[in-house]
């Protein structure tokens, strides 16, 4: 699942790792998933929410895609972050802390390299991050 980025980023970086059957979601133009409709045939989700909060029915998705066993990647400046989950804007519910693990998070610069061993890691360095 994108929101806001380009797809064909993601495409191409899982095509790269040996997964080339990837499918996009793009929560801008698609809006928020269902978690059985969408994410409930996929065994991972990556999910890139950018640099805004995801919005609470994305979040809402996704945290019943993971109850049901699913497995997610999130990546972006706003990893862990959502908007709140009720109308009174309490974040009684926080997906952050309670499903990722997440009690804090920072922003940081990207990786400039990774290490390890196996066919998934030959993935090249992003030329767009600093150190």
């Amino acid at each position: 699942m994108v929101d806001g980025q380009d797809p064909k980023t993601y495409i191409d970086a899982l095509s790269a790792a040996g997964s080339p059957n990837a499918a996009v979601w793009d929560i801008r133009t698609q809006g928020a998933p269902d978690a059985l409709g969408v994410l409930s045939h996929f065994k991972t989700v990556v999910w890139a929410v950018g640099a805004r909060a995801a919005n609470a029915p994305t979040t809402l998705a996704v945290r019943d895609y993971l109850n049901e066993g699913g497995k997610l990647i999130q990546s972006g400046q706003a990893a862990a972050t959502n908007e709140p989950l009720n109308p009174n804007r309490v974040n009684m519910d926080d997906f952050g802390q309670y499903w990722l693990g997440a009690g804090v998070t920072s922003q940081v610069s990207g990786p400039d390299a990774f290490t390890g061993t196996g066919a998934r890691c030959r993935m090249t360095p992003n030329p767009a991050s600093t150190t």
